[in-house]
């Protein structure tokens, strides 16, 4: 008797694959997904946003958590109900199915390794979960969103970047071998239902890629369903052994270790290349921008005029290392701006969020080490001296263990 394709499992592995193919994700060697996704969808996206949902974006760009990735993420499902239907009653050929459920398992499955070989390798070289920046430290904890917040505290302890990237690592290699599949998925699914809860709880946005990834590894564990539940609710051993779920076979053992081997290599080219590239295997010691730090006001002068230290308009300074300075007002509000430099002529060019443009003069008094910046606000010369703080001793940046309380 032949066993009828199960519409709904079709259409989730459809769902799925679709989502690889158009959810974007950060490939090296794939720059360009972005850009494909945003040609198909983009004007299906902003009818359905304007039209069935009354939504208008001031961004229509693809990001996480966005209504644009919500509305992506509809028209996919919908996508997937429809191709599934056209498969089920145009292809008449049940093992024509089985292949491409076969194929799209197979694409699940190495898609969760590229992802969490990534995210560990990330963790691991300190490259998600990177060290806070000044700005950062010296803001009242109370004044943080809970997700930076969440992203400092983790950027702080090299230890919990170590353990969690190397379990995702773990994982991804389980996921790997055949022998250890059903382990990885298992541990891949405490992992990323970990990973949604913190989301959750520190409203970090990438909610929607997460719950993603979380169907893809329940996905690849329902095969093993009943022997998982053999292994929990009853009394029966359960061989240890591998076995196959379902429609995963291949019958050519040579071509198999070809294409694993092919694989495995693009995945840690993927994973690895970058950080070759650049040399940088640990981002806290990375080289800062030129300036790069927290300066406390020691004096500001305006138009000549001396102001005594509590009529000082700002309390820090900071010199971010994506490209900002920002300033600390005395009630801890920030205002920043976007820096570039033009060392040559030894000025900073820091533009506002309505491109209004200031040319600072700055002088380094490596001695005392002071920063001294000269601008014109309305076309009134200011000087601000700053003093370099050792944010470095902060005790956030320690690396402190401790056995035993005192």
């Amino acid at each position: 008797m032949e066993i009828k394709p199960n519409f709904l499992k079709i259409t989730a592995g459809i769902f799925l694959f679709l989502g690889i193919l158009f959810i974007p994700f950060s490939f090296y060697f794939f720059p360009f997904q972005h850009q494909i996704t945003d040609s198909v969808f983009s004007s299906i996206i902003d009818w359905a946003g304007k039209s069935l949902f009354c939504i208008t974006q001031k961004n229509a760009i693809i990001s996480s958590d966005s209504a644009s990735m919500y509305l992506l993420t509809l028209w996919l499902l919908v996508l997937s109900f429809i191709i599934s239907g056209l498969l089920i009653f145009g292809v008449r050929n049940i093992g024509t199915i089985r292949h491409l459920q076969l194929f799209v398992y197979y694409a699940c499955l190495f898609y969760l390794c590229v992802v969490l070989m990534k995210y560990g390798l990330d963790k691991v070289f300190k490259s998600q979960f990177y060290i806070p920046e000044p700005n950062t430290l010296y803001t009242p904890m109370g004044q943080l969103d809970k997700d930076i917040l969440f992203w400092s505290s983790m950027g702080s302890s090299k230890l919990y970047n170590w353990v969690t990237g190397g379990i995702e690592i773990l994982a991804a290699i389980f996921l790997f071998f055949s022998r250890t599949r059903l382990a990885g998925l298992l541990l891949s699914f405490i992992v990323l239902l970990q990973v949604i809860v913190i989301n959750f709880a520190f409203d970090i946005s990438v909610k929607l890629f997460s719950f993603f990834l979380l169907f893809i590894a329940i996905y690849l564990l329902w095969p093993y369903g009943k022997r998982i539940g053999t292994a929990i609710f009853s009394n029966k051993v359960v061989n240890p052994a591998f076995h196959k779920p379902g429609y995963v076979y291949s019958n050519n053992i040579f071509r198999e270790f070809f294409l694993k081997s092919f694989i495995a290599g693009i995945i840690l080219s993927e994973s690895l290349y970058p950080y070759i590239q650049s040399g940088n295997y640990n981002d806290d010691k990375v080289a800062r921008p030129f300036l790069h730090g927290a300066y406390t006001v020691q004096a500001v002068v305006l138009s000549d005029d001396t102001l005594a230290k509590g009529d000082f308009p700002y309390k820090r300074f900071f010199i971010h290392r994506n490209g900002y300075l920002i300033f600390q007002q005395n009630d801890d509000r920030m205002r920043d701006y976007r820096l570039t430099y033009d060392t040559s002529n030894r000025l900073l060019l820091a533009e506002d969020y309505q491109q209004n443009r200031v040319a600072i003069n700055y002088r380094v008094e490596v001695n005392d080490s002071l920063l001294v910046l000269d601008y014109s606000l309305n076309e009134k010369p200011v000087t601000v001296t700053g003093k370099a703080d050792n944010w470095k001793n902060l005790p956030l940046m320690q690396d402190r263990f401790h056995w035993i309380v005192k």
